[in-house]
């Protein structure tokens, strides 16, 4: 076997390992909301606070996501994965055994200091396996892949939420999750800059690139305008985050569908977003070749035409009694609309995704991109997480699932004005990182 085709299969070996992991790690996820109300009436607590168990869940992720961001850029990123996901899986499996809601919230956030090594390592690695511009394509796929941990998590913690059970899911995505901890063993890790284009022919040489970020470098990332946008524009998550962990609650509670039912075709709904994020990364690469400024266009768009088809969702009107089955359901006109609505809504708001991933990387040199996605990670995380507590409060105040979600989507408006500045200082930051590389392909760090 040439030694090209050799490495082809290495990758896609190591893609499909880093897959492997992330998409258990998203369906273990996504197995909270869909009992909220079973475990509100075991341990006898309200929306906010059952909301908060998510909360700081991912709030959690998100923190550790930048510690271990910053230590992505340092060290070897092979066994910092490995050593992260058996961790988490571990504390996953004790979810499934806690007694009591103190111990739920504890075992939660445990969980989120080992889910914060995945998302910095597995991104880092990927992109230094393809070019700038297929980027977008790849963190689509990748975006596709984790939607569909989260769907089938939700369907799975669902079914057996019906059966009055929501300790299962945790313990088989636990041991799941285990096996897959372990395949890194087998994973190849790439070098840092392999695929960018002023480098590439040095690192092919054997050379290795050895900048690796230092303390000092943290107030350069910052202070970079197209960062600082990046970074602060977490607010367009938190509609988002809403409609995740009370859709299903209010389908179930305010229009009187099944749980099981609602679980399933909500989640059909979101398999819109699989389309959407293929769609944004394709066209974001394609634009992205003729106007550095694409890929933050396309998320402008998003932001803005997303917003009428959420709305749409909520207030058209239909109610079931008693106990309808799924034909019952799907024989209901008024309903079918109402979900491909918020399907569309799914489809155009999942264009963000892989150009926002890959705006990070465009604008960043390749030992602060671990370090710059891990905060705005940590940052847009906060976002999502703070979705469910804001949902359950805001359910609280005007008692109505549905006015919530109206109010919730006008916060839309605000995530696209802080877009705008991102728009107008993208090119020059992107040909600054160009720059800079140019010039450290003759200096002899980069022969080390």
């Amino acid at each position: 076997m040439s030694l090209r085709k050799n490495q082809k299969l290495t990758n896609i070996v190591s893609i499909f390992i880093i897959l492997f992991i992330s998409v258990f790690n998203f369906m273990d996820r996504a197995l909270l909301p869909p009992n909220y109300n079973l475990i509100m009436l075991e341990f006898g607590k309200t929306e906010p606070e059952v909301g908060l168990i998510s909360t700081l869940f991912m709030i959690t992720a998100a923190i550790c996501t930048v510690i271990f961001g910053f230590l992505n850029d340092r060290v070897n990123r092979k066994w910092l994965l490995f050593g992260g996901s058996i961790y988490y899986s571990i504390s996953s499996l004790f979810v499934g055994y806690a007694q009591s809601y103190e111990q739920l919230l504890l075992f939660k956030i445990l969980t989120g200091v080992g889910i914060g090594v995945v998302v910095p390592v597995a991104y880092s690695i990927i992109t230094d396996m393809f070019k700038a511009t297929a980027r977008s394509r790849v963190f689509s796929v990748f975006g596709v892949a984790l939607t569909l941990g989260g769907a089938l998590g939700t369907i799975i913690s669902g079914n057996y939420g019906e059966a009055g059970n929501w300790r299962t899911p945790f313990i088989l995505i636990g041991i799941i999750n285990i096996v897959a901890a372990v395949s890194v063993i087998f994973l190849n890790n790439p070098k840092r800059g392999a695929k960018e284009e002023i480098l590439e022919s040095k690192l092919q040489e054997g050379l290795e690139y050895s900048y690796k970020i230092k303390m000092n470098d943290l107030k350069y990332i910052y202070t970079r305008k197209s960062n600082f946008f990046l970074i602060i524009n977490f607010i367009d998550n938190i509609p988002g985050g809403i409609i995740a962990a009370w859709a299903i609650t209010w389908l179930v509670e305010e229009r009187g569908v099944p749980k099981d039912v609602a679980s399933t075709l909500f989640l059909i709904a979101s398999a819109f977003s699989l389309v959407g994020s293929i769609v944004g990364g394709i066209i974001g690469d394609r634009w992205f070749k003729k106007d550095k400024r694409a890929r933050v266009g396309i998320s402008m768009f998003a932001m803005i035409f997303e917003v009428p088809f959420l709305i749409a969702f909520v207030l058209i009107q239909f109610n079931f009694t008693g106990t309808p089955t799924m034909g019952e359901v799907l024989g209901n006109s008024m309903f079918l609309i109402s979900i491909i609505m918020v399907g569309l809504f799914f489809f155009i708001d999942s264009f963000i995704g892989p150009n926002w991933y890959s705006t990070i990387m465009d604008v960043n040199l390749p030992e602060h991109r671990g370090t710059m996605l891990s905060v705005a990670n940590l940052v847009d995380a906060v976002g999502a997480g703070i979705g469910p507590w804001i949902g359950g409060l805001l359910y609280l105040w005007l008692g109505s699932y549905q006015l919530a979600f109206i109010l919730a989507s006008v916060i839309n408006i605000a995530g696209f004005i802080l877009w705008i500045p991102m728009f107008r200082n993208i090119r020059k930051d992107i040909q600054d990182v160009e720059n800079i590389l140019k010039k450290r392909v003759e200096e002899p760090e980069i022969a080390k």
